[in-house]
């Protein structure tokens, strides 16, 4: 959450929101990354390859989290897609400014 508000400014978030929406987010990325967990915490895989393991779980617990937020912003902002859903900006004047901005052009 802390990587999305870098990259789309937004208010403040109530701590108690922030809490519901960090507990989602985490289910949604072992849901998403169940199986990569399955296999680092498979004990053969331990035995046979100690360090990969430890890799892997270290992306899969602080890396991917990091990267969920940056992929999402990229694929909202790719053409197709942009058409159909609401951009992730804080209003809809950073959504203008930041079309100007991509097109080169100044607003003003």
């Amino acid at each position: 959450m802390k990587v999305y508000d870098l990259i789309i400014p937004g208010g403040r978030r109530d701590p108690s929101k922030a809490l519901l929406d960090a507990l989602v987010f985490g289910s949604v990325n072992f849901a998403v990354l169940f199986w990569p967990f399955t296999k680092a915490l498979d004990p053969g895989f331990a035995l046979a390859h100690p360090g990969w393991q430890y890799f892997l779980l270290v992306g899969l617990l602080f890396l991917a989290p990091l990267a969920w937020p940056v992929l999402y912003v990229r694929v909202c902002r790719l053409s197709p897609i942009r058409t159909r859903i609401v951009p992730p900006t804080a209003t809809a004047w950073d959504d203008v400014f930041m079309d100007s901005q991509r097109r080169g052009r100044n607003i003003g």
